[in-house]
């Protein structure tokens, strides 16, 4: 019996996203970027995943687009001797890029990244709701203290480093959890 390509392309993407999240849970930084001027502040969050593969980061790149993720790649450049490797780095950057990027993939993650997600579900539709920069002061405040609760939060979780997960597969994420609830709680 023959099985649709409906079904395999399914498989695929399933499979594809669990890979893709291993990866970013291994190799991926999730980042909170601030943009702070006199009257209103902007915060762009950003997934980075640096490697030293160009192969690995151009697969990585095909995963995001068969899920319709936009990304950029940026390489180092590359030098004629064998001492060094050329570094590349693939950004998924923005508010819209990041939710669709968590739509397919969050699911996924498996260790401490997992808090990072979790965060970053809770803060992006939160500061996407928010009005601009001709909003009333108290709601410039508002804003103001929301980012930067999302942006140290975040730091915090990216202080506890990689998971023991990953390195001796005891499942250690409590504490990023606690930090997830504890601004919850704040906010």
């Amino acid at each position: 019996m023959e099985q649709s390509p409906v079904l395999d392309n399914q498989q695929e993407r399933r499979e594809t996203a669990i890979r893709l999240a291993a990866f970013f849970e291994g190799e991926g930084t999730f980042v909170v970027s601030v943009y702070d001027k006199k009257n209103f502040v902007n915060c762009t969050p950003n997934i980075r995943l640096g490697n030293c593969d160009p192969d690995a980061l151009e697969e990585m790149g095909r995963i995001l687009k068969l899920h319709g993720v936009g990304y950029y790649i940026y390489l180092q450049k590359n030098y004629d001797d064998e001492k060094h490797a050329q570094v590349g780095v693939l950004n998924i950057s923005g508010c819209k890029r990041v939710i669709k990027f968590l739509e397919a993939f969050g699911d996924y993650f498996f260790a401490r990244k997992r808090a990072n997600v979790k965060l970053f579900r809770k803060f992006i539709p939160l500061l996407m709701d928010r009005p601009g920069s001709r909003a009333p002061k108290e709601v410039h405040l508002e804003r103001h203290k929301m980012v930067y609760s999302f942006k140290q939060a975040n730091q915090e979780l990216n202080r506890l480093g990689v998971s023991r997960f990953l390195i001796d597969y005891t499942p250690n994420t409590l504490q990023g959890e606690d930090i997830v609830r504890q601004v919850a709680k704040a906010t």
